[in-house]
């Protein structure tokens, strides 16, 4: 099983003021393997960070599955109660260290231009001590 698959995931904002629904994404649908490192790049404005965001679960997302197989076993991110997401990043699994580092903050990679969010799997390797710091930052 891949360390995260994700099913389906979909992403909007309902504007009181509004009366309107704002589409971030929709379907996205993505797995990734220990080890593996994804890079989600686009213009400003596109929903990279938002993603991160929702599987972080600092967002609740609207729609899709986030399955993360965690040491306890596996979990919808999307779907799991505050208190599982809280014991997962208070380090119980290392999911805030190791899972979802965004690279637009710590580690600004050559995309052409364009900003970017990264996801890295890990469940071995801590970060470095430089990243550990930035991700304390962005938490």
């Amino acid at each position: 099983m891949p360390l995260l698959r994700v099913l389906n995931y979909s992403k909007q904002f309902h504007i009181d003021h509004l009366g309107r629904q704002i589409g971030v994404f929709e379907n996205l649908t993505f797995t990734l393997d220990e080890g593996q490192f994804m890079l989600v790049s686009g213009p400003n404005g596109i929903g990279k960070s938002t993603l991160l965001r929702c599987l972080y679960r600092t967002y609740l997302p609207t729609g899709g599955q986030a399955l993360y197989d965690s040491r306890y076993g596996v979990i919808d991110l999307a779907r799991a109660a505050d208190i599982d997401i809280l014991t997962l990043r208070a380090g119980g699994d290392r999911l805030r260290n190791t899972v979802f580092a965004p690279a637009s903050a710590c580690e600004r990679p050559r995309t052409g231009g364009r900003a970017a969010a990264g996801l890295r799997a890990s469940r071995t390797r801590p970060l470095s001590p430089r990243r550990a710091s930035c991700w304390r930052t962005l938490a």
